[in-house]
């Protein structure tokens, strides 16, 4: 059962979330090899880890898109909603990523000032989801109009990596930013999951959060959020390795 129904998303939304989800994807598949190369693989080991991150990434793009184009994803009248019940499996698995290997070398082997630059993809992001506000497919509370201020993520996340690459950003200063922009991202995903037309749904006011069951869209809790949730844990991490 899908339940998007009415007003369709406008071109320049789908555009701009399709041309950001793949400047995401580019730039986590180009930094494997930069870290790999930074920890100590030789070239040839690198690029072999960018291309099973690549394929794996892809992968993942493609059964997600097709998990929502088949609808299943809509079905909110199941309980628990299968949305959610991946939603949790990948935020899992995110977590896994981050603290394997693979999150150790991304950790130890790129600069702070790109750890933290990664997260600005949230500014144009919010610009996006403001957009699908006005065409009348996402609530107003996920957006800055509303109660999402996770635009000042991406805002911060530039002026907090240009001071990271002085050499001069204090640690209780990028401990501060990492938690701030945690907890920002915790409050819109609680926000997105009591926008759905569950059971236990809080915000009432239409439309509900059911876009995110639709391509391109499933890719913002499956991709976007995995990214910025990832992109926390391996701040923590390089804190953790600088800890005395």
């Amino acid at each position: 059962m899908n339940l998007l129904t009415g007003p369709a998303p406008s071109f320049q939304a789908i555009a701009g979330f399709g041309c950001l989800v793949a400047a995401v994807a580019g730039v986590a598949i180009a930094a494997v090899p930069v870290a790999a190369r930074a920890t100590g693989s030789n070239d040839a080991s690198a690029r072999q880890q960018g291309r099973r991150f690549a394929i794996a990434l892809g992968a993942w793009l493609v059964v997600t898109w097709l998990a929502a184009a088949s609808g299943v994803l809509a079905r909110f009248d199941s309980l628990p909603p299968p949305l959610m019940v991946v939603v949790m499996g990948a935020t899992v698995g995110s977590a896994a990523l981050a603290f394997s290997s693979l999150g150790s070398a991304l950790a130890r082997g790129l600069p702070i000032a790109a750890l933290v630059g990664f997260h600005a993809f949230r500014f144009p992001l919010e610009l996006i989801l403001y957009q699908l506000s006005l065409d009348g497919v996402l609530p107003v509370q996920m957006t800055f109009d509303g109660m999402n201020y996770d635009i000042a993520t991406g805002l911060s996340a530039v002026v907090v990596a240009l001071w990271a690459a002085t050499g001069k950003l204090p640690r209780a200063v990028l401990m501060l930013w990492n938690l701030m922009g945690l907890a920002l991202l915790l409050v819109i995903v609680t926000i997105a999951v009591l926008s759905t037309p569950v059971p236990f749904r809080v915000f009432m006011n239409e439309p509900a959060n059911t876009i995110v069951t639709t391509t391109p869209f499933v890719w913002l809790p499956l991709v976007l959020v995995q990214a910025a949730w990832i992109g926390h844990l391996l701040i923590f991490r390089r804190l953790a390795l600088r800890a005395p």
